[in-house]
């Protein structure tokens, strides 16, 4: 029945049977193509993504500079006891 439609379709395609069966492959590749370039999901939202959400990226940005932070608060107040300790022994 559709497929019928579609015969009668790609012969209308000026050309020899060649040119017309190029054209019908181009057009369906072309059709199953559309998805891709039209979605308006956010990165890492969709089915079959391999890349990581924004949003778990964004958490995850923002737990590594806390966790440097409370590195360099806690490096700098051993630094500064070192430094209180070895001014006590002299």
């Amino acid at each position: 029945m559709v497929l019928s439609g579609f015969k009668t379709l790609v012969q209308k395609i000026p050309g020899g049977q060649n040119v017309q069966v190029f054209t019908a492959v181009v057009g369906i590749c072309g059709l199953c193509a559309v998805p891709v370039f039209t979605k308006n999901d956010k990165r890492g939202h969709d089915l079959f993504s391999q890349e990581k959400p924004e949003a778990f990226v964004a958490n995850q940005e923002k737990l590594v500079k806390e966790f440097n932070a409370k590195k360099r608060s806690i490096e700098g107040a051993q630094a500064s006891q070192s430094q209180a300790s070895q001014a006590q022994e002299k």
